[in-house]
């Protein structure tokens, strides 16, 4: 009787997981704050830095002059241009910031590496990996999927530099990460389906990276040029930081942070769902901006363990590893 006593709560402990995940999947969405336009001011640190490189550029003289006074009168609020025409000015300047500050390059960026560029050597932290393997674990995706998962989470990176496609601008819904990820889902589902789980792992990890692009609030701004980079560097260098839970009260590192929560979010079947659900994940990333940009504008480290900086990077944490658990769900569906 003690024997099976013992061997039932084994098991009760092995399903738990799963079934919290299961209970958990018909849970509600995040909350966003629907009042808000998704509109982000571009602060005149940023503005500078913008002018900056349209003058670095290959652009005519002329061509730079008009630019930058729209640019202005873009920020200044002054712009007489239709909405339509003042996001297209800033589609034009945004991808010439990425490639002349080195935003999100690895290659060009030595001394920095980006925590959400993924890793760059076997064993390095990195954002995009971690979440994969997390959710592939917490959705019982077998230890050797898992690994396909995590080794692949960064490989976009090295196909689409500087790419608009690592982005989604909540202010006009433009932005190519909702779209790479529904058709690296259709892949993973077919190859699923038919038999080839490694080939569908593969894509499946590459649908999860564009999902945790846009979990970085900086992924769905145009702004926040010269705090970008500050940010991912902070939170690559404090992933496993104990100090960042001593200092917050949960005693959880960034990393232990997504280890620990077990609920995944539910994505109906039909892939413009899945273009939807990144674009949610976007949306609710992209409240947490404003809050933490102002924070990590600062010149001094003091905000490092700023509360209100290290809980929005755990939410925005955990909301993309519950996305990505969802992608899994979708995907063996």
């Amino acid at each position: 009787m003690v024997t099976l006593f013992i061997a039932i709560i084994l098991l009760i402990v092995v399903l738990m997981p799963s079934a919290i995940a299961q209970a958990a999947s018909q849970a509600c969405q995040p909350m966003i704050n629907t009042t808000s336009s998704g509109y982000t001011y571009i602060c005149d640190e940023d503005r500078q830095a913008m002018i900056k490189v349209i003058m670095a550029s290959n652009l005519t003289l002329t061509d730079k002059i008009n630019t930058i006074k729209k640019l202005n009168d873009i920020c200044a609020n002054k712009s007489r241009l239709s909405v339509y025409e003042q996001q297209e000015i800033l589609n034009k300047v945004f991808p010439m910031v990425l490639k002349y500050y080195g935003i999100d390059d690895k290659d060009n960026r030595s001394d920095v590496q980006p925590m959400w560029a993924g890793y760059t050597y076997p064993g390095a932290p990195g954002t995009h990996n971690d979440l994969a393997r997390c959710a592939g674990m917490k959705m019982g995706v077998p230890s050797e999927y898992c690994d396909i998962l995590f080794s692949h989470a960064a490989d976009p990176d090295t196909e689409w530099p500087y790419s608009l496609d690592h982005y989604y601008f909540v202010v006009n819904n433009q932005g190519g990460a909702p779209y790479r990820c529904q058709n690296y889902m259709i892949q993973a589902r077919s190859n699923i389906k038919n038999n080839n789980p490694t080939a569908g792992y593969s894509c499946l990890s590459n649908a999860m990276h564009f999902m945790s692009d846009v979990a970085n609030p900086w992924h769905t701004v145009y702004d926040g040029v010269t705090t970008h980079s500050k940010y991912e560097t902070y939170v690559n260098e404090h992933w496993n930081d104990d100090a960042i839970g001593i200092s917050y009260g949960d005693h959880k590192t960034y990393n232990q942070s997504i280890q620990t929560d077990w609920y995944y979010y539910y994505i109906p079947d039909g892939d413009t769902n899945i273009v939807e659900a990144v674009k949610n994940m976007g949306r609710v990333s992209n409240q947490y901006f404003a809050e933490m940009e102002s924070k990590v504008q600062s010149s001094d480290t003091g905000w490092h363990y700023d509360n209100t900086v290290i809980g929005d990077t755990k939410t925005v944490l955990v909301h993309a590893v519950r996305y990505n658990a969802g992608l899994i769900d979708w995907a063996r569906r």
